[in-house]
């Protein structure tokens, strides 16, 4: 267990390191703020600096997602999706900074890290996107 954790923090580490001017490039003004409901969209993809060209909010739900598959394969569960959530977390402080922190996008990294806890062979819960718009969808297979 503990060689796991020391695994999932040493490939964090590195990630967040190597990635730094990638992600944390935006100038920052020094105040810690929020955005405001009318400034952070459900539906947005960006500007032209933008890498990925895909729904913000549907990258932090299929984002925490991922993570928390990937990070579950090296430890348990539980503890993946709490790494994960809190990585989401940290990146929001840092957006705080920026152009202020999101509660939509902690809810949807919350969506996503729940989402991978609790799929199971009979349910599943994903996120879509369309020309203009984020879905959450449910599959229930009744049988």
């Amino acid at each position: 267990m503990r060689r796991a954790l020391f695994l999932t923090v040493a490939v964090t580490g590195l990630m967040v390191s190597s990635s730094h001017a990638f992600l944390f490039s935006y100038p920052r003004d020094g105040h810690f703020k929020q955005q405001s409901g009318t400034a952070d969209l459900w539906y947005y993809r960006g500007d032209a600096n933008w890498t990925v060209k895909a729904p913000d909010k549907w990258q932090h739900m299929m984002g925490s997602y991922a993570g928390t598959e990937v990070f579950g394969l090296l430890v348990d569960r539980r503890l993946a999706g709490g790494i994960v959530f809190g990585l989401g977390v940290l990146k929001e402080v840092e957006d705080g900074f920026r152009e202020g922190w999101s509660i939509r996008d902690i809810m949807m990294d919350a969506a996503g890290v729940s989402a991978s806890l609790l799929n199971s062979d009979k349910c599943k819960l994903w996120c879509d996107w369309g020309h203009d718009s984020v879905q959450l969808k449910i599959s229930i297979i009744l049988k």
